[in-house]
């Protein structure tokens, strides 16, 4: 599972915004890969923890997301990791 989390400036805490289960199968020489996709982002800071389906945290990925104002016609958002 990959749990998505926020950290709000407003309360000083992380907040969990989504959490995503997926399939892992087969595998490599290097180990496993898995992917989620996310909408709606915040800008600000955010986690994404890998854990197993027992809650055990495999990973943790920390980025930065800040709105892309070079591109009007669109809403992107820019991911600094």
């Amino acid at each position: 599972m990959h749990r998505w989390k926020w950290f709000s400036p407003q309360t000083n805490q992380w907040e969990i915004m989504d959490e995503i289960t997926y399939n892992i199968t087969g595998g490599r020489d290097a180990g496993f890969r898995g992917y989620t996709y996310k909408s709606n982002m915040v800008a600000g800071r955010w986690e994404v923890n890998v854990l197993t389906l027992d809650g055990m945290v495999l990973g943790v990925i920390n980025f930065t997301v800040s709105h892309d104002n070079s591109v009007p016609s669109r809403n992107l958002v820019k991911v600094v990791l």
